[in-house]
């Protein structure tokens, strides 16, 4: 589905195996598995380059402040669900 994806828009699609943790990149139709958490991060640094304009204000942006944010806030949620 992440392969379908990719090569039907210019979507990024992370996908994390459930079983195994590991994390793969789908992008124009191609899917790399990462080989660890640095080189995942790279390859968004890669595919997600800063636009010039705003590389002064994001200089110091990191994916993985993005997608901890994500995980905080989806945490977040399902601990205000559990509480009704």
């Amino acid at each position: 589905a992440a392969v379908g994806l990719s090569e039907q828009t210019d979507a990024i699609v992370i996908v994390v195996s459930e079983e195994t943790g590991a994390i793969s990149i789908a992008f124009n139709g191609h899917l790399r598995t990462m080989g660890n958490i640095d080189q995942f991060h790279q390859q968004l640094k890669v595919l997600l380059p800063p636009e010039p304009a705003l590389a002064p204000r994001i200089a110091s942006w990191s994916p993985m402040q993005w997608l901890g944010a994500l995980a905080i806030k989806k945490n977040k949620t399902v601990t205000d669900d559990s509480k009704e």
